[in-house]
């Protein structure tokens, strides 16, 4: 299989813009719902950003692509573990 080329920061920054979102969406439901999910996800939510924080200023400030791209994966993560659990019922 055949790799695909590594992405300009622009197309990780274009990318990020999109999936952010759905990110944010994705947690509102959640922190909605309430219960023990709720409380750990806001507890995870506020972790990250505190964590991240130090990256997105690196990423912005001396245009590093390796930074921002950590920062979209974690994104891309959030938004595929948030989506899963969606529909599943709470315990």
């Amino acid at each position: 299989m055949a790799r695909r080329p590594p992405l300009a920061p622009w197309q990780h920054a274009a990318l990020l813009a999109f999936e952010a979102p759905q990110a944010m969406w994705l947690r509102c439901v959640r922190l909605a719902t309430g219960g023990p999910r709720a409380r750990r996800e806001a507890e995870r939510m506020v972790r990250e950003k505190v964590l991240t924080g130090a990256d997105i200023a690196l990423a912005m400030t001396v245009g590093d692509a390796a930074s921002l791209q950590r920062v979209r994966r974690k994104v891309t993560a959030n938004v595929r573990r948030l989506s899963g659990e969606l529909w599943r019922p709470a315990l």
